[in-house]
């Protein structure tokens, strides 16, 4: 579990977000300052780690909001429709849920 955190911490640098000091994989919304100021909870990411691992993360301050990082332990030629769609299924619930606390 250890490696999907980091290669999903690298995936996060990677698309120009900085990710936070501590990464969790439970699947659930989380949101945390990019800036150093603990108030600011300008950045977000979630992680699932059950299955295959996969995340997204975005930052209020990058492209409004919207994710930036998309990753996935399984490269597309090798994850199965099944996990796609679970993927999809998980992706639409969290979208939801982002969507429900902007408003």
């Amino acid at each position: 579990m250890s490696d999907a955190l980091e290669q999903f911490r690298q995936a996060m640098t990677s698309a120009g977000l900085t990710p936070p000091d501590t990464l969790h994989g439970d699947g659930k919304l989380h949101r945390y300052s990019t800036d150093g100021k603990p108030s600011h909870k300008n950045g977000w990411y979630f992680l699932h780690l059950d299955g295959t691992p996969w995340g997204q993360a975005g930052s209020w301050d990058v492209n409004g909001g919207e994710p930036v990082c998309h990753w996935c332990a399984k490269s597309d030629t090798a994850i199965t429709q099944g996990e796609r769609d679970t993927q999809r299924a998980q992706q639409q619930a969290m979208k939801a849920q982002r969507d429900a606390q902007q408003e």
